[in-house]
């Protein structure tokens, strides 16, 4: 499920670019960039793992933070490569990982990489019925960034709106939120957390299939 990446420039009113773009525009002092990208396990479209790759893509971009979903740590079918640690190496970013499964003999989850090494680190489980997913909360000094996987399952997806909305009610500093939803923007999860969050990328912006993108599944909040 290797989706389009969504990368987004902000202060706090941004400015949505697509991986598909020739050139970024370039990053206004002190605006943040953040980026969202579901890696599955950084294999191709050619059926090839290549971290390489995926840390190009990053490169290219310049994110001061990246929410990473698929990432694989120490498993077999990834010849038991620590893929976060791969990826902080290649792109020089702190990194964190999130366990979400255990898979392949190994750990299963999503991630974050950040030029800033957060000041702390929440993961709060959240449900699914097919596997167990993951809210990733890191704060820094001035903001905080969320990073989330949500179930293949709707009324999973609906309790995890509601988790993430009790999570980060009443935070004091600037959050944006990023990831895989797996939900439609006219679905419910998607209109829930509309109520709280202001919605920063553009849902008309096709995500899946990356090969033939005809739905949007992954979004940014703030």
């Amino acid at each position: 499920m290797k989706k389009l990446v969504l990368i987004l420039s902000c202060i706090l009113v941004c400015t949505i670019f697509t991986s598909q773009a020739q050139e970024l525009a370039p990053k206004a002092p002190k605006a943040l960039r953040f980026m969202s990208y579901n890696v599955r396990i950084c294999l191709g479209m050619d059926n090839q793992t290549d971290p390489d790759r995926v840390a190009a893509v990053i490169n290219r971009v310049e994110p001061d933070v990246v929410a990473i979903q698929e990432i694989d740590s120490i498993t077999e079918r990834v010849s038991w490569a620590n893929q976060m640690v791969q990826l902080s190496e290649k792109t020089g970013m702190h990194y964190i990982f999130g366990h979400a499964v255990d898979r392949s003999k190994g750990k299963y989850g999503i991630g974050m990489l950040s030029k800033e090494k957060p000041i702390r680190v929440r993961k709060v489980p959240l449900p699914g019925t097919e596997e167990p997913r993951l809210l990733l909360i890191a704060e820094f000094k001035n903001y905080i960034v969320c990073c989330t996987h949500f179930s293949l399952n709707e009324q999973s997806r609906i309790a995890s709106a509601e988790i993430v909305i009790r999570e980060l009610e009443g935070v004091k500093k600037p959050t944006l939120l990023g990831g895989d939803f797996n939900a439609l923007p006219d679905s419910k999860p998607i209109e829930m957390l509309r109520t709280k969050f202001e919605l920063l990328s553009d849902d008309a912006f096709l995500t899946f299939p990356s090969d033939k993108p005809n739905r949007c599944l992954d979004y940014i909040w703030g």
